[in-house]
């Protein structure tokens, strides 16, 4: 397909064109946050679901979107998600939703999926975000700040709840 192609040529001359300063900050500075995923089945959804719901009662504004991809059911629509219909022959998004959440300065963006798809990817290349989070794979080490391991095949549960903890951990 000629979007893919054109995504995976531009995703390092997208990620070197990103100026944003990055780092990771404590839990209690952070005020927006950003959850980037690809929907795949009701379990990672309500993980998802259950780590943005701690988050917010915490006080802490949430923006999620989701990719759904061909064949995969929306489980609710209580958050933005967008296809490839949203994405030119080019490989330029043509949804004002995706561009502004590419563009929104969050606090951390995190990304759970086993391996981010391409669209995916170019939303993390060009993110304004202060901090990317997502699972620890070497060849995904551009796209984000913080990675945590998680092992393919393990409950989302396990990798939303270690993330959290983990953020819990950092300090000034």
């Amino acid at each position: 397909m000629a979007k893919n192609y054109f995504i995976k040529r531009n995703l390092h001359k997208y990620q070197s064109k990103n100026k944003t300063a990055h780092r990771a900050m404590p839990l209690a500075e952070v005020q927006k946050v950003g959850i980037l995923f690809e929907v795949e089945d009701l379990k990672k959804h309500e993980a998802i679901k259950q780590f943005a719901h701690q988050l917010e009662m915490e006080g802490k504004k949430v923006q999620v979107l989701s990719f759904l991809g061909k064949g995969k059911e929306n489980f609710e629509f209580k958050y933005d998600f967008f296809t490839e219909k949203e994405v030119s022959f080019w490989g330029q998004f043509k949804d004002d939703n995706i561009i502004k959440f590419q563009n929104s300065p969050f606090d951390y963006l995190f990304n759970f999926d086993v391996e981010p798809n391409l669209f995916i990817k170019k939303i993390l290349a060009n993110s304004q975000a202060t901090c990317r989070v997502g699972r620890h794979l070497p060849e995904n080490e551009m796209y984000f700040e913080w990675m945590i391991a998680h092992k393919k095949g393990y409950p989302w549960h396990d990798f939303t709840n270690n993330t959290l903890k983990y953020l819990r951990l950092i300090r000034n």
